[in-house]
């Protein structure tokens, strides 16, 4: 049984001063849940990278899930899936899992001496499905860069729903439609390099997995039961390489997002990148599939759409998608200030739209908001609430200490003043002398409106990450 540490008589530093107005008081220590998870009888990292809302038959529960690094008795690290679910009060749900904790590791496999080695796994994505069970989405990856889209799915409890994969599990290296579904011992000979960042999970139960393999886009299609659906592209798998590239080399792509519209055609934002003359340059990608994987001509008679109207979003880019009327949002760092956000909406035509921010960008400048310096700072997830307000979440600080940051746009990319001001900004202290380095790396709508964010909080000296959830009304 795992040892869980609730971190208590929370001191929350909120820099807005009137922010305590919005804090849900109801949820955890005065709107916040720090909670430390033991491994190996020594505390583990959790790294936080998506929250759900899961509906189960006792009500709504919130999961937060991501990587758990855990320091093994060899004095190795081993990075495992974890999940932590809790009730809408905060506190974690005994019922699920240990103690309201799932971590599971998917294998271990011996390098070429023979040594045994660990896989290091991480949920990139988490979906609730509608039966109360749980999809887990992510990648494990070996030595060597070798990697493979990794799922699991839970049964409403956490334990693993054996009737989906093998055992529960898939580990899908992204080979041939012959290559298998879940191995063990050494990588499959000539595997590459996987990177998850976007699933979702369609209305007929299949299953959309997508993001880099080996420098391109790859969505591949699994059935219900975790099987490559062989229907979709080719194999089950589309792959996707930039051919645009004034680079001998040749470019690498990322993935962002993806979305499946109503007529089962499917949107994909990414970027490409490629060194010109030793300098880095990239632009976005937007493509569009129909919905048996195939390229289509929507955004572009080559099939996708270029952008680069904006060199320093996308330089400094770590959010993009598409809005509910096409339009590109694009979340990243100010290359004039590092701690800066900068938000960028491109209008269907390829233009920057104007009727956002200031000329189709917006600046958030938390060091003016907060009053407290800031040298540096990331966005690190976004979402849109029921209004068509953009709500970003991430972190800022100076030195050696960070703080978790969120802000709420209007539709026209104004901070979103009402109820109270839109940009918070919150150290999660023990005490006033204890110095902690914080992030919001996750953002999701409760089923009341709330917002509630998860992410993480490590305290000086301690080798440590606490997964940290905080509760907001409807506002901040």
């Amino acid at each position: 049984m795992r040892a869980v540490h609730f971190i208590q008589n929370l001191v929350l530093l909120f820099l807005i001063p009137f922010l305590a107005a919005c804090v849900d008081s109801n949820f955890g220590d005065n709107g916040m849940a720090l909670t430390e998870v033991d491994a190996y009888g020594q505390p583990a990292r959790l790294y936080a990278r998506d929250a759900v809302v899961q509906y189960t038959a006792e009500g709504a529960k919130l999961v937060t899930a991501g990587r758990s690094l855990e320091h093994l008795p060899t004095n190795l690290y081993d990075g495992n899936f974890y999940m932590l679910r809790y009730e809408m009060n905060g506190q974690l749900d005994s019922t699920f899992g240990d103690s309201g904790v799932v971590t599971t590791n998917f294998a271990t496999y011996q390098d070429s001496f023979g040594s045994p080695r660990w896989t290091n796994e991480s949920i990139q994505r988490v979906k609730a499905l509608d039966d109360g069970r749980l999809l887990a989405v992510g990648t494990v990856t070996a030595v060597g860069m070798s990697g493979a889209v990794g799922m699991i799915r839970y049964e409403e409890d956490g334990t693993i729903d054996t009737s989906f994969g093998l055992s529960g599990m898939i580990m899908d290296p992204l080979g041939d439609a012959n290559s298998p579904l879940y191995f063990e011992g050494p990588f499959p000979e000539g595997n590459r390099y996987v990177d998850v960042s976007a699933a979702e999970v369609m209305d007929d139960g299949k299953i959309l997995v997508a993001g880099q393999v080996s420098g391109d886009l790859f969505v591949a299609r699994y059935h219900a039961n975790g099987y490559r659906d062989h229907s979709f592209a080719t194999g089950g798998l589309f792959e996707f390489a930039f051919e645009g590239s004034n680079d001998p080399n040749g470019s690498f792509e990322d993935l962002f997002s993806l979305e499946v519209r109503q007529s089962g055609q499917i949107d994909l934002v990414g970027r490409t990148g490629s060194y010109v003359s030793g300098s880095y340059h990239g632009q976005m990608l937007v493509l569009r599939l129909t919905a048996d994987g195939e390229l289509t001509q929507q955004y572009g008679p080559e099939g996708y759409f270029v952008w680069n109207g904006d060199q320093e979003v996308i330089d400094q880019l770590r959010v993009a998608f598409l809005d509910a009327e096409s339009r590109l949002l694009l979340i990243g760092r100010d290359s004039g200030n590092d701690a800066d956000f900068r938000i960028v909406r491109v209008a269907p035509d390829g233009n920057l739209d104007p009727s956002f921010g200031t000329n189709g960008v917006a600046r958030i400048d938390f060091e003016s908001l907060t009053g407290y310096i800031a040298t540096h700072g990331n966005p690190l997830d976004a979402t849109l609430d029921a209004q068509g307000r953009l709500i970003i979440v991430g972190f800022s600080g100076a030195g050696t200490e960070k703080y978790a940051v969120g802000v709420r746009l209007t539709e026209a990319g104004q901070i979103d003043q009402s109820p109270h001001n839109g940009a918070l900004a919150i150290f999660a202290k023990k005490s006033a002398s204890d110095s902690r380095n914080d992030a919001a790396r996750a953002v999701e709508i409760g089923p009341s409106q709330q917002i509630f964010v998860s992410g993480s909080s490590e305290s000086a000296g301690r080798n440590a990450e606490s997964s940290m959830v905080m509760s907001f009304l409807n506002g901040w």
